[in-house]
């Protein structure tokens, strides 16, 4: 539960398996063969999950095909010495295969999984930030009904309506309640912005676990976990904006106990840590 973007814990992540989660549709042999070399000699616990003794370390993946338009990717962060300092999980989602919906349920928050395993979905992500009565701090619409108040000027929204979802900033198309929209979740910071190269330069806020949408400039979607708990949000924003993935647009969700990722049929990924009233879902069309 989570109320700012800076209240993370470090978490834990079990190597061993989190690489499954997007090999589904490689050789056997292939997916054996990465799955030792990325595999830690010892799972990370809360008091070391920063650093991680590995054996060898696939620094990254590349896009791996689960199935028609979702594609998966993990990113190791590797120290100097060849220790693991993140893994960075992220699912590349194509809206011509796949649609999106919000799922709010604040008087009974299930967990991460079981958001999964009772709507069908074929994945499934934190959403954005919620109070101790886990209410949206910002507007959510979900099955076409609408809670909470929209944030004003800032932040932004995962909004999605009959022709598909669409990601904006806020601060330069504000929501209007005449939009006709399905479903929609609101969150904050900005991490990459069209043209910006410091979409979000604060550094106050603390590393964390960390959860993040986006859209590339060929309108695919990418959903991103980073579970172990390196990245600030300013060192998020630049490795977002550094990397080869041509985001367009960025925008951090609700993180620390929050984030998390899963996958239907597949084994392996992040779990939350906490119940989650706000869900984003993504489903074969």
């Amino acid at each position: 539960m989570m109320t700012r973007p800076d209240q993370g814990i470090t978490g834990v992540i079990f190597a061993a398996v989190v690489l499954a989660i997007f090999l589904s549709g490689c050789d056997e042999a292939v997916q054996d063969a990465q799955l030792l070399a990325a595999r830690p000699t010892t799972e990370p616990t809360p008091a070391a999950a920063k650093e991680t003794a590995p054996s060898e370390i696939i620094p990254d993946t590349g896009w791996i095909q689960i199935k028609a338009g979702l594609e998966g990717r993990r990113i190791n962060i590797i120290s100097d010495e060849g220790t693991l300092k993140e893994s960075v999980y992220l699912a590349r989602v194509d809206p011509d295969f796949f649609r999106f919906e919000i799922g709010y349920q604040p008087d009974n928050p299930p967990a991460l999984q079981s958001w999964l395993d009772e709507s069908g979905a074929s994945l499934a992500i934190n959403g954005g930030f919620f109070t101790e009565e886990n209410e949206a701090t910002g507007l959510v619409i979900a099955n076409g009904e609408s809670y909470g108040q929209s944030y004003q000027d800032f932040g932004g929204m995962l909004a999605i309506n009959k022709d598909g979802p669409k990601l904006r900033w806020l601060g330069d198309e504000s929501y209007s309640p005449d939009e006709e929209l399905i479903g929609a979740v609101q969150s904050f910071p900005m991490l990459v912005l069209p043209g910006d190269p410091f979409a979000y330069s604060n550094s106050g806020d603390d590393a964390a676990r960390r959860s993040v949408i986006a859209r590339d400039r060929q309108g695919k979607f990418i959903l991103i976990v980073a579970g172990i708990g390196f990245f600030t949000l300013n060192e998020l924003s630049q490795f977002l904006i550094d990397s080869d993935l041509e985001l367009e647009l960025a925008l951090n969700l609700d993180g620390g106990a929050s984030s998390g990722m899963l996958l239907s049929n597949v084994d392996g990924g992040i779990p939350s840590f906490s119940l989650l009233p706000i869900v984003i879902l993504v489903y074969e069309k």
